[in-house]
């Protein structure tokens, strides 16, 4: 998904610049700054979330160890 500086971030995330590869982290209910590093204003979501994840634990835990 894609976003444009200005819009207002949908999740707390880094969001990847489509010019140059710059992050920016936005914060859930900020406007999305332009890129810091090139002042593109186009940026891929999603390319971290900075918070609010589940942890995902694996599928064998807890059940000893398996060879």
């Amino acid at each position: 998904m894609t976003a444009k500086a200005g819009e207002i971030a949908r999740e707390n995330a880094t969001y990847s610049c489509q010019n140059c590869g710059g992050n920016v982290a936005v914060h859930n209910g900020k406007p999305i700054q332009d890129c810091p590093e090139c002042g593109h204003e186009s940026f891929i979501t999603g390319a971290r979330t900075l918070s609010n994840q589940p942890t995902v634990a694996s599928p064998f835990a807890g059940f000893g160890s398996f060879q």
